[in-house]
């Protein structure tokens, strides 16, 4: 009479079972989350504020990396502006962090008078990479990649595999 009814036993191994798919759960949503860490510190941006600054800023001394505040984006605005007395264009690029970037492209549809009065600017906003704001094409889709262990997490979750899957005895 000392052993326990079937059904008590089944009970207790299933809830071992369940207190350790549960654990490897909150494991698995630890181990996401530190992979994930680094995106909730600030996006890095080109900082460059120099004449030179339309160039690759890999390429000089004037542009450093800079750390932006949370929440922030990294921006790009290149600015025109023709003289119309002494004849000389001037142009600027500034690369920065930005609280609000608003994309901007006067370029497309910039008038004679836009252009020899206040200027003409585009302004470029990104946040899908560190250095986004540098030369054309040099995105890197590193954000996309700290998803993986997020992917791999949910598919195991979903399709009930590898370390998540409830093992009852």
């Amino acid at each position: 009479m000392g052993s326990s009814p079937p059904c008590t036993s089944l009970h207790v191994t299933r809830t071992r079972g369940l207190t350790a798919f549960l654990l490897s759960a909150h494991a698995w949503t630890l181990v996401g989350f530190l992979c994930l860490v680094d995106i909730s510190y600030g996006l890095k941006c080109w900082h460059c504020i120099a004449e030179n600054c339309h160039l690759d800023p890999q390429d000089h001394s004037t542009a450093e990396s800079r750390v932006c505040y949370q929440g922030q984006t990294c921006q790009k605005v290149v600015f025109e502006m023709m003289s119309e007395t002494e004849k000389v264009t001037y142009k600027s690029t500034v690369r920065s962090c930005a609280d609000e970037c608003i994309p901007q492209n006067d370029f497309n549809n910039c008038t004679i008078e836009q252009y020899t009065s206040r200027g003409c600017v585009r302004r470029v906003c990104c946040d899908d990479s560190d250095m986004c704001n540098s030369a054309p094409g040099l995105h890197a889709p590193d954000t996309y990649i700290r998803l993986i262990p997020y992917s791999v997490l949910l598919s195991c979750f979903v399709f009930k595999l590898g370390p998540c899957a409830p093992h009852y005895s």
